[in-house]
């Protein structure tokens, strides 16, 4: 049986949640970050996806891999 956390920290999701939990693992949706530099657009967009982790039962240390999507690579 799936299920999906949809933190109210978070904004309200449309046609997908921000996590979901299947089993042992979970699943979870890209997060952006809002800021003016690159250093904070990153942390809020951390602090999202820890949210959606945190709401669906997990840690940090529970994360097998992250990906990380930049716009400006010369900035990163």
């Amino acid at each position: 049986m799936n299920i999906a956390f949809n933190p109210p920290e978070l904004p309200k999701p449309s046609g997908f949640s921000h996590a979901v939990k299947a089993g042992d693992t979970v699943y979870l949706a890209g997060q952006i970050g809002g800021g003016e530099t690159l250093a904070e657009q990153f942390d809020n967009a951390l602090g999202n996806l820890l949210t959606a982790l945190r709401a669906a039962g997990g840690t940090p240390d529970d994360l097998a891999t992250l990906q990380v999507f930049v716009t400006d690579v010369a900035e990163y």
